[in-house]
């Protein structure tokens, strides 16, 4: 993706749509992910994506930026693409993909780490261990 906006607006529909289409594919991905975790760790399902995000924040598993961006920026943003509420701005779309391609590795790494030292060092994955076998 061109990193910047006027390149980014200049590169055409397939492009656009591409980025929307990868966009939805990144959040939902997270979301379920989230959604594992909980079943995994016996908690009950989340009833939104952005309580998902909250629910593994309390768990420790995200910090507080990650949380904040999926809740109030990724999530609605999700939804607009998926539902088609309204034809989007693509100043919108780049401002908030080039956000994504900054938080979704974050969001993957702070999930890792939760799971790899919960796993040697907390109660946490003694519970994923008995669920897991």
């Amino acid at each position: 993706m061109p990193a910047g906006r006027d390149d980014y607006l200049d590169a055409g529909r397939l492009l656009h749509r591409y980025t929307e289409r990868l966009c939805q594919i990144v959040v939902k991905c997270a979301t379920d992910a989230n959604g594992l975790l909980l079943s995994l760790l016996g908690e009950p399902s989340a009833s939104s994506a952005r309580e998902s995000f909250d629910r593994v924040h309390q768990l420790g598993a995200i910090g507080d930026e990650v949380r904040r961006r999926f809740c109030e920026t990724f999530v609605g943003f999700r939804h607009r693409l998926v539902h088609d509420y309204e034809q989007l701005d693509n100043t919108l779309v780049h401002h908030a993909a080039r956000l994504l391609l900054e938080q979704a590795p974050r969001y993957a790494a702070e999930m890792a780490s939760y799971t790899r030292e919960g796993w040697e060092h907390t109660e946490v994955p003694v519970r994923l261990r008995l669920r897991l076998g």
